[in-house]
């Protein structure tokens, strides 16, 4: 071994195959069942929402609302620890989303009431 490839470590076994070693089998056989449970609580969940959209449309919009731009702030403050252009793309994007809230304030309103009327 010459002197320049030498970093202080012990050269490296070369690896064998293990008979055992799975991963090549496909991913999805060895996953049905996390997937098909995924599913039934995705559709779980979605017919809670709809319930609770026909019980309470005022605040379950309200609540979407929240929820949307708590997200936003909450990928804002991830970029300002990792990555600049996130930050700036999220800032920018949770600057659009409030004055649009805010300009479209009486369209909430009186697509709250459609909610109402529909259900």
């Amino acid at each position: 071994m010459e002197i320049s490839e030498y970093n202080g470590l012990p050269p490296m076994p070369n690896p064998q195959p293990n008979p055992d070693d799975q991963t090549g089998q496909l991913y999805i056989t060895k996953n049905v069942p996390v997937i098909a449970a995924g599913i039934g609580a995705a559709i779980i969940v979605s017919f809670i929402y709809v319930f609770l959209l026909k019980a309470f449309p005022r605040p379950m919009v309200y609540f979407m609302i929240i929820l949307s731009m708590s997200l936003i702030l909450v990928l804002f403050v991830i970029g300002l620890f990792t990555s600049l252009p996130l930050a700036i793309a999220m800032g920018v994007y949770f600057i659009i989303y409030a004055l649009l809230l805010c300009c479209l304030r009486k369209k909430i309103e009186i697509g709250i009431a459609m909610v109402k009327i529909a259900t």
